[in-house]
C-alpha cells in the first residue's frame, strides 16, 4: 500500500484556504499567546504564525505585521492597518497588553472572548434559521399558488359563468394584480429595501429603529439582554487586560457606535465617572441598563472585584439570551405555521367553493 499516498488525502493535514475564517483568527491568537509566554520574540513569534496558518491570506497579512513591526511599528498599530480583519476592540485590547506588558494573557483572554461572541451569535442565529426557512418556503408557496394554480382555475371559472364567491373573486382579483403588475411589484419592493437601509444607516433611521425595535415584546427583551451581556464581557475584557475604567468606557462606547441610544448613553456615563461619579450610579442614571447589572457592578466596585463580576454578569445574561432566543423560537415556529395553514386554508376555499356550488347545481 502507499501509504505517502493514502497520507496526502487524509484528514492528518489540513489543508490550505484563501479566505480568513474565523477559526482562523483564533487559532493565531491562541498560537501567538502560547509562543509568546514560551519565551520567544515578538518578530519570531509572528514569523512561525505566518508559517503555520491554514489561511493564505492570514498568513500574508501576519508577514506584513511582521515587516512593519521590524520597522519600529507597534503591533496594534499594525493590526490597526486592517480594520476589516482586526476589530477595533481587538486592536485596542491588544494595545493595552503591549503597555502593561501582558500581551500573551491578553491574547489568550481576547481568544476566549471571541470563542465566547461567537458561540453567542451563533445560537441566535441557528435558532432563527427555521423561521426564516418557513417563512420563505411560505412566500414561495404563496406566489406559486397566485400566479400558476389560481390563474388556471380562474380561466376554468370564467368558462362556465355565473356569480362566483366573494372569497374566490377576492383570490382571483390579487391573482390578476400579482400577474400583471409584477414588474411594478418587483421594482417597488426593490426600491423599499433600498430607502429602507438608507434609512437604517442615517443617525436618525438608527435611533428610530434602534427605539422602535427595544420596544417590541420579547424581541425588546431580546435586545436588551444582548446588549447587557455585550457590556459586561467587553467591559470585563478590558478592565482584565490591564486597562483603567475611564479607558475601557471610551473603548466600550466605540463598539456599541452602530447603537446610537447606547454609544450616546455611554458617553454620558464615561462623562460622570470622569467628574467622579461611581460606575454603578452613572449606569442607573442613565436608565439604559438592567437593575441586577446595576447592583452587581456597584458589588464589584465596593469589592474592588469589577472585572471578575462583569465575568460573572456576563455569563448571566449568556444564559438568558440562549433561553430567551429558544422561547422566542418556540412562538415564532407554531405562528408560522398557522399562517402557512391559514393562507393554504384560504386559497382551497376559494377553489373549491365554486366547485361544490356547481356540483350542488349539477344535481
Amino acid at each position: 500500500m502507499n501509504v505517502d499516498g493514502v497520507l496526502k488525502h487524509s484528514r492528518v493535514v489540513a489543508k490550505p484556504h484563501a479566505g480568513i475564517r474565523v477559526d482562523d483568527k483564533i487559532q493565531f491568537f491562541v498560537q501567538f499567546a502560547t509562543v509568546l509566554r514560551a519565551g520567544m520574540p515578538l518578530m519570531e513569534a509572528l514569523k512561525l504564525c505566518a508559517d503555520q496558518s491554514l489561511s493564505l491570506k492570514l498568513a500574508d497579512l501576519i508577514r506584513d505585521l511582521t515587516r512593519r513591526c521590524s520597522a519600529g511599528s507597534s503591533l496594534h498599530a499594525a493590526l490597526s492597518e486592517h480594520p476589516r480583519i482586526f476589530d477595533f476592540q481587538w486592536v485596542q485590547v491588544i494595545r493595552t497588553g503591549e503597555v502593561t506588558g501582558q500581551l500573551a494573557e491578553v491574547m489568550t483572554q481576547l481568544a476566549d472572548y471571541i470563542v465566547e461572541a461567537r458561540e453567542v451569535r451563533g445560537k441566535v442565529v441557528s435558532a432563527l434559521i427555521y423561521p426564516v426557512i418557513l417563512s420563505l418556503v411560505s412566500l414561495g408557496a404563496l406566489i406559486v399558488m397566485l400566479t400558476v394554480v389560481v390563474p388556471t382555475f380562474a380561466d376554468l371559472f370564467a368558462s362556465m359563468g355565473g356569480k362566483l364567491p366573494a372569497i374566490t373573486q377576492a383570490v382571483i382579483d390579487a391573482s390578476q394584480f400579482v400577474t400583471s403588475k409584477w414588474p411594478t411589484l418587483l421594482a417597488g419592493a426593490v426600491a423599499a429595501v433600498v430607502a429602507f437601509r438608507a434609512f437604517v444607516r442615517s443617525p436618525s433611521g438608527r435611533i428610530v429603529c434602534n427605539l422602535f425595535l427595544m420596544c417590541v415584546p420579547v424581541i425588546g427583551d431580546l435586545i436588551c439582554q444582548s446588549t447587557m451581556q455585550k457590556f459586561a464581557m467587553n467591559l470585563g475584557l478590558l478592565l482584565r487586560s490591564g486597562s483603567s475604567l475611564l479607558e475601557a468606557l471610551t473603548i466600550v462606547r466605540g463598539i456599541f457606535g452602530g447603537n446610537p441610544i447606547y454609544a450616546g448613553g455611554l458617553g454620558q456615563i464615561e462623562h460622570r465617572v470622569r467628574d467622579g461619579a461611581p460606575l454603578a450610579a452613572s449606569l442607573a442614571k442613565s436608565g439604559l441598563f438592567a437593575p441586577i447589572l446595576v447592583n452587581m457592578v456597584k458589588v464589584g466596585e465596593e469589592s474592588g472585584k469589577l472585572a471578575e463580576v462583569l465575568g460573572q454578569v456576563s455569563a448571566y445574561y449568556k444564559r438568558k439570551v440562549a433561553s430567551l432566543v429558544t422561547r422566542v423560537t418556540s412562538l415564532m415556529e407554531p405562528l408560522i405555521v398557522v399562517g402557512m395553514g391559514g393562507m393554504v386554508a384560504v386559497l382551497l376555499l376559494a377553489i373549491y367553493l365554486p366547485m361544490f356550488s356547481m356540483a350542488g347545481g349539477v344535481r
